[in-house]
């Protein structure tokens, strides 16, 4: 069944590629990213999602307005819908957005920062019927997270992910992880704990400067951004996450992307931009 409706999606791809080469308006968009607010709770030291202005982020679609655009998505043929932010879980008609998704025949994907999932709001995911859910946790040491994220919630967090397995079960859990300057090291680490915590994959990213990141003043960013003389510790560091996550079930990365960690971080150029010694 899986292979006939990868088939069945061919064309889909087809039509893509085809659209990208004549720039023009693709007839189907199979993944789409809604932002359904500007608001976050957190102060996260690589985002400036917080410093939203309350006129900025009073400007948001309405329910009937992500209703119009669901219904779009469904025309064109789309796949998954995947909710992020701000912190979606901030809005009070996620749960309504989230169940017109899926009375569409749509899967659904939410992306929090975890410091929302009570028990209540748990329940009200899984019974809008949302398929799975990442949460942003930046390190096993409860210090490392609470600096990155700028308020202490590593707590609240991991609890958040522990109510979705026990609430959920049926719901595919995953952890978001920010490689930065920061929490760097010993990220196989991250493999042991993610399988503590039974989430169903952790995927790797590096910290970068653009999106909603654009706004981070480099000269401040020292402590996320790494430095030349970084750059052979975090191969190393790399080097052992892939050899962890080859030897547990987890579903993350591809290796040709971890391994691309390092080598994007020597090319994106800010190595000359930060003077600033290699961590220890």
């Amino acid at each position: 069944m899986k292979i006939l409706e990868q088939l069945n999606r061919l064309p889909l791809f087809i039509d893509l590629k085809r659209c990208r080469r004549l720039e023009s308006a693709p007839g189907s968009i199979l993944f789409p990213v809604i932002w359904i607010t500007n608001r976050c709770n957190l102060h996260c030291r690589m985002c400036n999602q917080w410093k939203t202005s309350p006129e900025e982020a009073g400007r948001e679609l309405s329910t009937r307005e992500w209703f119009n655009f669901i219904d779009s998505a469904r025309r064109m043929h789309a796949a998954v819908i995947v909710i992020t932010g701000g912190e979606p879980l901030l809005r009070e008609d996620l749960f309504e957005i989230i169940k017109y998704i899926r009375k569409n025949k749509i899967a659904c994907h939410l992306c929090t920062n975890g410091t929302l999932l009570n028990e209540v709001n748990v329940r009200k995911l899984k019974d809008a019927g949302v398929n799975s859910v990442s949460v942003s946790l930046d390190s096993d040491l409860p210090q490392v997270h609470n600096k990155m994220r700028g308020q202490d919630c590593f707590a609240v967090v991991v609890n958040g992910i522990k109510l979705m397995r026990d609430l959920a079960p049926e719901v595919r859990l995953g952890i978001n992880y920010v490689v930065t300057r920061m929490n760097f090291r010993n990220l196989d680490r991250m493999i042991a704990f993610a399988r503590q915590l039974k989430v169903d994959q952790i995927k790797f990213d590096r910290v970068h400067t653009n999106l909603m990141h654009r706004g981070m003043p480099l000269p401040d960013s020292a402590e996320l951004l790494f430095s030349a003389g970084d750059l052979a510790s975090l191969k190393g560091e790399v080097a052992k996450l892939i050899s962890a996550a080859s030897k547990s079930r987890l579903l993350t990365n591809s290796r040709t992307f971890l391994e691309g960690i390092p080598v994007l971080s020597e090319a994106s150029g800010l190595n000359s931009i930060l003077k600033t010694p290699p961590t220890t």
